[in-house]
């Protein structure tokens, strides 16, 4: 499916424009997706587009989309703006899960995120893999003013009963600025949760020519569960103190800091 200067809401139906949606107890305030096709794979594909002031007291303010094993989907976003999106779940502009044995890699790229807002995790992006493996890319990506009340902020990052040897956060020339957490909670920039198996020590957030300026954070702007590694290339802290392990939570001392 494929969504160019797209405007509307639910189910790929065009109409006016794509903001001020509040779908209640549905999933998905601006766009739901649910792959139908039976032992197909799907490519969402949406590019320059606006995702603006949708709400949900479910998942995905901005945008839901849901995959299992045989309906596997991709999710490919490119020059997209994601304002003021609210969910009372998870994923206030972005909520993405996949359940599939087969590998899927998502790109965002180009994008902005400001002031969006989830109760739970991932004000900004939510994604969720229960098999097999899935990597998540982000290029050159904004997010601004984002808030999020327990993990996550930016982006909440989850893989269970997967090949978490397999499945990467990939961080590449985005920035990071003024987004925050409530009640101490860890995260404000990344939260990586693995409950798989075949961890050894995996690579799970690489995180390359970053910039990060006046989170605010009671904990760590980043946390990453055990048994994983780390790798900082690039990267300006530009927090009280710039000092990266002031501000990152690792339970593995194996990481790699090469800022």
């Amino acid at each position: 499916y494929d969504l160019d200067d797209w405007g509307g809401r639910d189910h790929g139906n065009a109409n006016a424009d794509l903001g001020g949606n509040d779908s209640a107890l549905k999933n998905g305030g601006g766009l739901y997706y649910l792959n139908n096709n039976e032992e197909s794979e799907s490519m969402l594909q949406i590019r320059n587009c606006s995702f603006l002031q949708n709400k949900t007291l479910r998942k995905g303010g901005g945008i839901y989309a849901s995959g299992t094993n045989e309906e596997r989907i991709v999710l490919n976003l490119s020059n997209c703006i994601f304002d003021n999106n609210l969910s009372f779940d998870e994923g206030g502009a972005i909520f993405l899960e996949n359940s599939s044995d087969y590998g899927q890699d998502h790109v965002i790229k180009d994008c902005v995120f400001t002031k969006n807002k989830a109760t739970f995790e991932g004000s900004a992006i939510s994604y969720i893999h229960f098999r097999g493996y899935g990597n998540l890319q982000i290029v050159e990506c904004i997010f601004f003013e984002n808030y999020a009340t327990l993990l996550g902020t930016c982006i909440y990052f989850e893989v269970q009963e997967s090949l978490v040897s397999k499945s990467m956060l990939d961080l590449q020339s985005s920035i990071f600025e003024k987004n925050r957490t409530m009640f101490g909670a860890d995260g404000t920039l990344v939260f990586v949760l693995t409950e798989g198996t075949n961890k050894n020590n995996s690579l799970v957030l690489n995180m390359d020519a970053c910039k990060t300026k006046s989170n605010d954070s009671n904990s760590a702007l980043i946390a990453v569960g055990f048994d994983l590694r780390c790798r900082f290339s690039n990267c300006e802290f530009n927090e009280k103190g710039n000092n990266t392990r002031q501000f990152i939570d690792l339970f593995d001392t194996n990481s790699e800091f090469s800022q």
